[in-house]
């Protein structure tokens, strides 16, 4: 069978892999007034790489919302923030603290000359994230239960004041999402650095009192659902489409022909999902606290 045929859309998910320690007083503690960042995550013992069984019963679904629902903001429900710069325009959603769109201004779309001369800079410019499929961004962790929470289901509370914003040239703008504290104070933040003249945006994730949440003191960063196609012919750009590794000295690049799933534990440098002429990549700033790495792939049919 025709390979361009069986591919259709490649959708890629990748994962970097973080543990934490934390030494755990046998009474629980005080709610520490620091926060725990990414970048001084210490490797925990080996044995705590093991995977936990899934219940996927209802009452672990209901475990899980309950959990979700006690990270989320008292919020009217999803919310847009835009941050456009001098290369792209930014669409953040409150719904997973996460970019739901962007647009990246420089380059258009295939259809551009079909469409009106009033079109919006939008509607001509190439948007890279799928939105009906969500891919993008996810802090995801194990709770002690063995149920599966993401923050793509949490409502965070954010530091916007206003619901768009530009900046240019060499200025930066820090964004952060929160989630809710519970009563123990334990909660999650994620916060982007937006620079008005560059592709790249920097991302860090704050940790408060989450050693009691979290199984075995590890979590992941997930990008999900790869990126979206931009050419006409989609399953001809299926054909470039994967997620690569550096991982050690080596570089692990993965399609569907290499299966469904490959995983490992060790250091990574760095992890992307790409198509024929984006990428998008997760460096850490110190390789040395991350401890593996999942691809994985899906196949769906291309549109006709």
């Amino acid at each position: 069978m025709d390979r361009q045929a069986t591919i259709g859309f490649i959708l890629i998910g990748l994962i970097l892999m973080a543990w934490l320690y934390w030494s755990t007083p046998e009474t629980p503690p005080t709610p520490p007034k620091s926060k725990t960042d990414t970048t001084k995550t210490v490797k925990a013992a080996p044995d705590s790489i093991a995977k936990p069984k899934v219940d996927t019963t209802v009452k672990a679904a209901e475990k899980t919302a309950e959990l979700v629902s006690q990270f989320s903001a008292d919020s009217a429900g999803e919310k847009i923030y835009t941050i456009e710069t001098d290369l792209s325009i930014i669409d953040f959603s409150s719904k997973g603290g996460t970019i739901k769109r962007i647009y990246f201004k420089d380059y258009g779309n295939y259809y551009n000359d079909t469409l009106s001369a009033s079109a919006s800079v939008r509607e001509k410019s190439v948007q890279l994230l799928d939105d009906k499929r969500g891919s993008g961004l996810r802090f995801e962790f194990m709770d002690q239960a063995g149920n599966r929470v993401s923050s793509e289901k949490v409502n965070f509370s954010s530091n916007f004041e206003k619901d768009t914003l530009k900046i240019k040239g060499k200025d930066s703008l820090v964004v952060e999402f929160s989630s809710k504290k519970d009563s123990l104070g334990s909660g999650f933040a994620l916060k982007y650095v937006i620079h008005g003249n560059r592709y790249d945006i920097g991302l860090g994730l704050s940790l408060f009192n989450m050693q009691n949440k979290v199984l075995r003191n590890q979590y992941q960063l997930a990008w999900r659902n790869g990126l979206n196609h931009v050419e006409q012919y989609t399953k001809d750009e299926a054909n470039y489409s994967n997620a690569s590794v550096m991982y050690g000295d080596e570089h692990i690049i993965f399609n569907s022909d290499n299966g469904k799933e490959e995983k490992s534990d060790g250091t990574v440098n760095w992890i992307s999902v790409k198509n024929k002429y984006f990428t998008s990549t997760l460096v850490p700033q110190n390789s040395k606290n991350t401890q593996g790495f999942e691809l994985s792939a899906k196949n769906v049919p291309a549109p006709p």
